[in-house]
C-alpha cells in the first residue's frame, strides 16, 4: 500500500473544542461570556432581573460575534490591531501633479 503525505495547512487554526472552535475563538466566546456574567451581576444589584439580563445577554452575543469574526479573512484581534495601527500612524500622501510642474510642461 503506498503512503502519501498529506500537506499541513499551517495559515488555519486547528479546531480543538468539539471539532467547531479553536482555542482563539474559545477564549474570545469565554471573554465575552464572563463579561455578559459580570455586568448581569452588577446591574443585579441596583434593578430587577429583566433589565439586568438585556446587557448581559449582549455582552455574551459580542463575544460570540467575536468568536467568529471573520472579515477579508482577518480574525477580530488582527482587524482591531490593524485598524489601531492605520489610524495612530503618521500617513504620507502623494501628489500626482502640481501647478509648479504642470507650467514647465
Amino acid at each position: 500500500m503506498r503512503m502519501y503525505p498529506v500537506p499541513l495547512d499551517l495559515m488555519k487554526e486547528d479546531k480543538i473544542f468539539g471539532g467547531k472552535l479553536s482555542l482563539r475563538q474559545f477564549i474570545i466566546l469565554i471573554i465575552g461570556i464572563g463579561l455578559g456574567i459580570a455586568v448581569f451581576i452588577e446591574m443585579y444589584r441596583y434593578f430587577n432581573i429583566r433589565i439586568a439580563a438585556i446587557p448581559g445577554v449582549l455582552f455574551a452575543l459580542l463575544g460570540f460575534f467575536g468568536a467568529n469574526f471573520d472579515k477579508d479573512g482577518m480574525t477580530l484581534d488582527k482587524y482591531i490591531s490593524y485598524s489601531i495601527q492605520f489610524y495612530l500612524q503618521e500617513k504620507k500622501y502623494a501628489w500626482k501633479g502640481s501647478a509648479e510642474i504642470e507650467e514647465n510642461q
